[in-house]
């Protein structure tokens, strides 16, 4: 009865989107709950599905799919809010788990050099309130080292985020900031089609005709989102945009539209995370109301998410994927967000490399976006000077400079004159904070 999780799936890769009666055939009496790479779908099989007792009178969802067959029964695959049919019933990882796995994920980040983070979206393990706990918890005992900025999770009518914004100076410390909201406008442009775009996606989803399967899902009202986010930016929060899809992310510049004109020009800086695609006449509009755009270089070597990406929106828009070079020449402030774990590691240096070559580490015959592809200097800039402009804290931190903090990370190569297909190797050899020593390789 004991539940196995996991991940991580993608449709490209076994050629066809997964279908409960694989995991049926080597689990028929355990329940199974996987993840797809983007974290936007999961797949169950008939178990878990019973255990969480969706069958084929279970309706959608708000926010959500629920995948059926011919005969109307549930496929296993379920996109969005229908993960949550399921995953409720998932016991929940107990307190130590929680606390190790945190500990964890500090000391891996400073072995990659990683002085400061951003978490996108508390809560997804463990529940907001505990995963919050943590960090007192962890900051008093010395095991939270960088300068931490946790974004609360908001979703309409849901009473987590306000109770949990009301409280956060108790979770709060030197190190730690939970001065961010963090709100999922859409999906992804995968096999799913979740990804809210402007155009069609390029074929609609079999068995389905709805205008989610040809235009994907915008998950907020935009009258709600408006109202939001001017109350947010009123209360001096930044608010963090999950947006994959170009008319995501135009909701989302619409949103802080709203917030300048209801409180000014001189709010937090809102970001636009993950843009995948943006219409290019929502480019230029960043700049001039600071807007920032956050795109995922992570995810840009060819791999089979990307190929899920190709298939679902077409070989013509894969020329302007993660526009990084049209968001950096318009003038907006662009930074790099990792997506991880969403992606399988938290080391920058492939995604510095993937910035430049828009190829596999290491160079490949394939490429994505390549018209997108920036320098070396630019993409060093954008974890560096973008990422502290972004959290406000570009005058002690971002540069090695008099005055500044002294945070800084030693590596065993310079990336200015290395080769370009050379830069995923780079090694960290010591990271310091405040000019202590606190990582140091083998």
């Amino acid at each position: 009865e004991e539940w196995v999780t996991g991940g991580q799936w993608d449709a490209a890769a076994p050629g066809r989107v997964p279908h409960r009666s694989v995991l049926d055939a080597v689990a028929p009496e355990t329940p199974v709950l996987l993840n797809d790479t983007s974290g936007h779908s999961a797949w169950a099989n008939s178990k878990a599905l019973a255990l969480a007792g969706v069958d084929v009178k279970t309706p959608d969802p708000e926010g959500g799919i629920v995948e059926r067959d011919a005969t109307g029964e549930p496929t296993g695959v379920l996109r969005e809010s229908a993960i949550a049919l399921v995953r409720d019933h998932v016991p929940p990882p107990s307190d130590t788990v929680l606390r190790e796995s945190l500990a964890w994920a500090q000391r891996t980040m400073l072995s990659y050099g990683i002085t400061a983070y951003t978490e996108a979206a508390n809560g997804f393990v463990g529940g907001a309130l505990r995963e919050a706990a943590l960090y007192p918890e962890l900051a008093a005992a010395g095991e939270i080292r960088q300068r931490v900025r946790v974004c609360v999770q908001w979703r309409p009518d849901d009473p987590t985020t306000d109770a949990l914004i009301e409280k956060r100076a108790q979770y709060e410390s030197d190190l730690v900031r939970f001065d961010c909201v963090k709100i999922f406008l859409d999906g992804v442009p995968t096999d799913s089609h979740t990804a809210a775009m402007l155009e069609p996606y390029a074929q609609e989803l079999p068995g389905r005709s709805d205008r989610a399967s040809r235009y994907g899902m915008l998950l907020v009202d935009q009258e709600a989102l408006d109202e939001a986010v001017t109350r947010f930016d009123r209360e001096g929060l930044t608010v963090k945009f999950h947006a994959a899809g170009d008319a995501a992310v135009r909701a989302g510049l619409d949103a802080i539209a709203a917030a300048r004109a209801a409180n000014g020009p001189d709010g937090p800086r809102h970001n636009v995370g993950h843009c995948t695609f943006i219409a290019e006449d929502d480019i230029p509009r960043a700049a001039p109301m600071r807007a920032t755009f956050e795109l995922s270089p992570y995810l840009w070597a060819p791999t089979p998410i990307n190929d899920d990406i190709t298939r679902a929106v077409g070989e013509a828009r894969i020329r302007r994927v993660w526009p990084m070079r049209e968001a950096i020449d318009s003038g907006a402030l662009v930074i790099a967000g990792s997506d991880w774990a969403v992606v399988p590691s938290v080391n920058p240096w492939p995604a510095i490399e993937t910035l430049v070559t828009r190829e596999a580490p290491g160079g490949s015959e394939t490429s994505f976006g390549k018209a997108e592809a920036i320098t070396v200097a630019e993409a060093i800039d954008l974890f560096t000077k973008s990422a502290a402009r972004q959290r406000g804290r570009e005058d002690e931190l971002g540069a090695v400079a008099p005055g500044y903090l002294a945070d800084l990370v030693v590596v065993d190569q310079n990336p200015y004159e290395a080769e370009a297909t050379d830069l995923h190797r780079t090694r960290v050899l010591m990271t310091f904070l405040a000019g202590e020593r606190v990582y140091a390789a083998e």
